[in-house]
């Protein structure tokens, strides 16, 4: 390891290349009643397409299904959003927890949607929505590449065929896990490395092939996992306490090998105060590590030296998603209470790409 990168809060900026593009509120069934906590964001640039989920946040919510059969209450909800004009086109509710959704098909215009019940369901326009068995309990997370679609589910992975949603692959959780719960997910660019944290592990496995085959574990994080994330041969891991976020560099010799390198850190003694990170995205264009805090910032880091470059107001209260669309240099952020951001990187990055582990 090479050693904690330091933070100056005397560095911090407030003019970087990104704006705002548009806001949104994904409105609760009684607003009175609910907020709605944004889970899972994709999108369709040439659309100009959100697809957002978002579950009851309120306390009474975590009783989850029993509740709603108790009050018929809507638990979760789908929303297809525009990107640039701020209004909710149609919207799915759901006496689930929906955990993740997914744009699919030859035009990114259909959306496939997870919940914590295991329900996977297929919507397309003008057509009711299509339950395909999976036989997988909560699907927690959801990916697709190429020909495949991949779930992660409380103890098995499901491998799909993205033309047809059968399932052609998959395997068993729970003994390689040593039946911890899985608390977060992340896939590399290429569809051929799968990462899967529990709350002090990390699992990687090989999904090259419909079987996916376990390859390695990195040592435990002390401070316990939050989230990750994965980008151009790093990966980012949240603490738990939301106090730094961490990056490893694997390296594919004649052997894999993991390596902690550094920590980006939230400093105390800045304007962040003592709020902590709950998601982060990385940008490999503008070499910069962004992450969104419980109080509804979003701190931007630069991957040359680990300084905070810049710090802005987002939410009024925690970001709870955040999603990149590095292609187009859209950031979209949501919130605990139904709220989607969309910002745009508005300078072109720099040429030169220096690895965030490389200083």
């Amino acid at each position: 390891m090479r050693g904690l990168l330091q933070t100056n809060p005397g560095t911090i900026d407030h003019h970087l290349p990104i704006r705002e593009v548009s806001r949104i509120d994904i409105p609760s069934e009684n607003s009175e009643k609910t907020e709605m906590a944004i889970t899972d964001i994709d999108y369709n640039i040439k659309e100009s397409l959100l697809f957002v989920t978002a579950n009851d946040n309120t306390p009474m919510a975590k009783a989850g299904r029993v509740w709603a059969l108790f009050d018929h209450e809507i638990l979760g909800a789908l929303a297809v959003c525009g990107i640039h004009k701020p209004e909710v086109k149609w919207r799915q509710e759901s006496e689930f927890m929906l955990t993740s959704c997914k744009a699919v098909g030859p035009n990114r215009k259909s959306v496939l949607l997870g919940d914590n019940e295991g329900g996977l369901y297929l919507f397309q326009a003008k057509k009711a929505p299509a339950r395909i068995e999976t036989s997988i309990k909560s699907i927690l997370f959801m990916y697709s590449f190429a020909e495949r679609i991949y779930l992660i589910g409380l103890d098995a992975i499901k491998v799909l065929d993205a033309k047809t949603l059968a399932v052609i692959g998959g395997g068993r959780l729970n003994q390689r896990l040593n039946n911890k719960d899985i608390k977060c997910s992340a896939l590399d660019e290429i569809g051929k490395r799968l990462f899967i944290a529990t709350s002090k592990h990390v699992f990687l496995f090989d999904i090259s092939e419909a079987q996916p085959k376990f390859v390695d574990v990195l040592d435990p994080i002390p401070t316990g996992i939050a989230q990750i994330t994965y980008s151009k041969g790093n990966l980012f891991i949240t603490r738990a306490d939301g106090k730094a976020v961490g990056v490893w560099k694997l390296q594919q010799t004649t052997k894999l090998k993991i390596e902690r390198m550094a920590d980006f850190i939230l400093p105390e003694d800045s304007e962040i105060g003592d709020e902590g990170v709950t998601c982060a995205q990385y940008h490999s264009g503008y070499r910069m590590l962004i992450g969104g805090t419980t109080a509804g910032k979003l701190v931007f880091w630069d991957a040359n030296d680990g300084r905070i470059k810049s710090v802005i107001s987002a939410h009024d209260c925690s970001v709870t998603c955040l999603k990149l669309a590095e292609e187009s240099d859209y950031l979209f952020s949501g919130s605990s209470r139904g709220k989607v951001k969309t910002f745009i990187f508005s300078s072109p990055p720099k040429s030169e790409e220096i690895d965030p582990a490389d200083r």
